[in-house]
């Protein structure tokens, strides 16, 4: 099998992950989905429903990042994880090609640096609302390095996944690491600079179809004001 787009979400986010998985399949049909969750009793409509088992001991933070190393159990060669409050404006499914060659790819984060770090440096945090990643030894290492760091360092990371990753990512030299620009994971609450048609949007305020219209309805390089969204 080849690729797989997948979420993670309990409770009230299901139903949000679900509208976001109608925007994409309008923007990509053929779209294999799957939904992570730790609601045993969730009926989706998803390709496939991976039901995990939540450990209330540790928080949601470090549940989502053990479901990141379970879901290589899919059998996928690529995929790409979207955060629920995601709406896709446009086909991305160049990102499938690039991951022939690289391991991982993301954005920025608007923030840059949301949390402490445990390296003497601090780098700036990859977004992972939209991220795509292989299923290789290399990557499958980062995840479990990932868990470790956010384990072994939760008093620096606090609620927080990002950082954690962001450290292991850049002290991870076997990874092929692929940075994307914000058009692909657009965090319009925050605004920004965009060059092109915005992919996807990330954020859950406002009406997202509008929000998308607004965003590209020029796709010359253009800056998108924070609070132009507010009201629609």
């Amino acid at each position: 099998m080849a690729n797989l787009v997948f979420y993670i979400a309990n409770g009230e986010y299901i139903k949000e992950a679900q509208q976001s998985a109608k925007s994409l399949l309008k923007a990509m049909p053929d779209t294999e989905l799957c939904l992570m969750t730790f609601d045993k009793l969730c009926q989706a409509d998803f390709d496939y429903i991976f039901k995990l088992d939540y450990l209330s001991n540790v928080g949601w933070y470090h549940n989502s990042i053990m479901a990141f190393n379970r879901i290589f159990e899919m059998g996928y060669d690529k995929y790409i994880y979207l955060d629920t409050d995601t709406y896709i404006c446009e086909d991305f499914s160049e990102v499938w090609r690039w991951l022939d060659d690289y391991d991982f790819i993301a954005t920025y984060a608007p923030g840059r640096a949301t949390t402490g770090t445990t390296l003497d440096i601090y780098y700036p945090e990859i977004h992972i609302g939209f991220c795509a990643f292989r299923s290789n030894q290399a990557v499958r290492f980062l995840f479990s390095q990932w868990l470790s760091q956010y384990r072994d360092n939760r008093a620096v990371y606090r609620d927080n996944d990002q950082g954690a990753l962001r450290d292991v990512l850049h002290t991870s030299y076997d990874v092929r690491l692929m940075i994307l620009p914000p058009e692909y994971c657009f965090r319009y609450k925050f605004g920004g600079f965009l060059s092109g048609a915005c992919k996807v949007l990330h954020g859950r305020e406002g009406n997202l179809p509008h929000i998308a219209q607004l965003v590209n309805s020029s796709t010359k390089m253009r800056t998108f004001q924070k609070g132009w969204y507010r009201g629609v």
